[in-house]
């Protein structure tokens, strides 16, 4: 074998195994990672073949938001009181560019040529980690009482009653769900985790010839459903209702198949009814409408406090400091120290970050910030329509609606998951526009 085709082997297998890591959360995907960027880096056909103005026009504004959005970062230290935690932040997020511009060019130079397998390496590890999940729940269940050892998934509520073991699954307190099914990282990112799955599963249905395959696939995408109900998460529960309606959307526009349409929504009304009529669910929409009729800050914070995940208290707050400095905003390196000193105004306790990707590129970059942002968000998504790059589309629509309720770029579990696959289904758009010529 070539010495350069050893190393471009050895590229896409660090990738791979880089992929397949990524569920367990393990710290020793991070020197894999390193050592696939070395690979690269150090791949003469890297520079020998790379050619910007051959990058398709979406591939080169994705990564100019991308990068655009990290500068803005890094130069809002200038302002920042706090240079070395502002240094530290900015520099957690280089990813976000690190990425787009690792995949795209390793693409065009042929490094790479096809990212299926990477995919299929990420799927693997999902399918891996999510039984090492159940089987570690399972042993969760198993309680010592005074009966001896019992299985036991109920547990006290958050509004302290007890419950059976449906309704405290659909609550999402207990021995089973929630937190305790996610052990390797939080329950918002791998729920998302699962809605790439899905997403990936669906749209490769109809490559498979086989009845065994399409029963497969149907039974797999089942399967990460009745996990994403699990972990309960709400964004990833809204972002799927989300990405449903947008893509039947744009199969009427372009099938004009209005019976299918007509289905699809009744499905949807009967799943959003199931989600409406869910303890927690009522609970939480109870919170919010306190939420926004608490007419004092001292009803504010009793109401809503007590009441819900707090994130209307940490958007209001944000909303506060933008107000201030909505043209540049704090700094990345103030973002801390200015939320809690809001909220010790307010008699709120102080957590961290804003629950908000959105607002917090705007409290931290100020304005310029959230155009950038949006503009990573956006690019995916109108290309994705012209070109009918539908997995990509999907996959967008899923992350906007996450980047609404969690600062996802914020922590290694969205920040090496992200961008690369936001990045890798941008270039399957090839596959598409060949499909449909």
């Amino acid at each position: 074998m070539k010495p350069n085709k050893l190393l471009q082997n050895s590229t896409l297998a660090l990738l791979c195994l880089f992929a397949a890591l990524i569920p367990f959360g393990f710290n020793i995907s991070n020197y894999i990672l390193a050592l696939y960027m070395l690979t690269l880096v150090i791949n003469k056909d890297l520079y020998k073949n790379i050619c910007f103005k051959e990058i398709d026009k979406e591939e080169k504004i994705f990564i100019i938001f991308s990068g655009l959005y990290v500068v803005l970062e890094f130069v809002s230290l200038i302002w920042s009181d706090d240079f070395s935690l502002g240094l530290d932040l900015a520099a957690r997020i280089v990813p976000i560019i690190l990425f787009p511009l690792a995949v795209i060019f390793a693409h065009q130079t042929k490094i790479i040529k096809n990212y299926n397998f990477v995919i299929y390496s990420f799927l693997l590890g999902m399918f891996i980690s999510s039984v090492v999940c159940l089987y570690l729940s399972y042993q969760n269940c198993w309680q010592e009482t005074e009966n001896g050892i019992v299985f036991d998934t109920t547990i006290l509520s958050y509004n302290w009653h007890p419950k059976d073991a449906w309704e405290s699954i659909s609550d999402g307190y207990n021995n089973f769900s929630y937190q305790n099914l996610s052990h390797f990282i939080h329950p918002s990112y791998y729920s998302l985790y699962f809605v790439f799955c899905i997403i990936i599963v669906l749209f490769s249905i109809n490559k498979g010839k086989s009845i065994t395959y399409k029963i497969l696939s149907v039974l797999s995408i089942i399967y990460s459903l009745g996990f994403i109900f699990l972990l309960q998460t709400r964004a990833n529960t809204i972002s799927i209702i989300a990405a449903t309606l947008a893509l039947l959307i744009v199969y009427v526009y372009y099938k004009r198949n209005w019976l299918v349409f007509i289905i699809a929504i009744c499905c949807l009304a009967v799943g959003a009814t199931l989600i409406i009529q869910n303890s927690r669910a009522r609970y939480i929409f109870s919170g919010l409408n306190q939420a926004f009729h608490s007419q004092t800050k001292e009803e504010f914070k009793v109401e809503v406090t007590e009441h819900i995940n707090t994130r209307v208290v940490i958007w209001i707050n944000t909303l506060h400091i933008i107000k201030e400095n909505p043209i540049l905003g704090v700094g990345i390196g103030d973002i801390n120290q200015k939320l809690e000193a809001e909220y010790k105004k307010n008699n709120i306790e102080f957590d961290f970050g804003t629950h908000n990707q959105y607002l917090y590129a705007w409290v931290t970059a100020g304005i310029l910030g959230l155009i950038a942002l949006l503009g990573i968000v956006l690019t995916p998504l109108i290309y994705g329509i012209k070109y009918k790059n539908f997995k990509s589309f999907a996959f967008t629509i899923a992350v906007a609606v996450n980047l609404f309720f969690e600062n996802m770029l914020y922590r290694n579990a969205g920040l090496l998951f992200i961008p690369l696959m936001m990045a890798i289904l941008i270039l399957s758009k090839q596959k598409s526009i060949e499909k449909n010529n």
